[in-house]
């Protein structure tokens, strides 16, 4: 799990991947959990 800040404020998500630091740059992406719409974080490459 990870905070996020967004345009709409700061979410809670899973991460897709190893933990982040503190400041990472990344995307939130749409994954499918048994069926249902997940967001997720997922860094960007470095």
């Amino acid at each position: 799990m990870a905070w996020v800040d967004t345009g709409e404020g700061r979410l809670q998500v899973l991460v897709d991947g190893a933990r982040p630091t503190p400041g990472t740059p990344g995307r939130l992406v749409t994954r499918t959990l048994d069926d249902e719409a997940v967001d997720m974080f997922s860094a960007d490459e470095q």
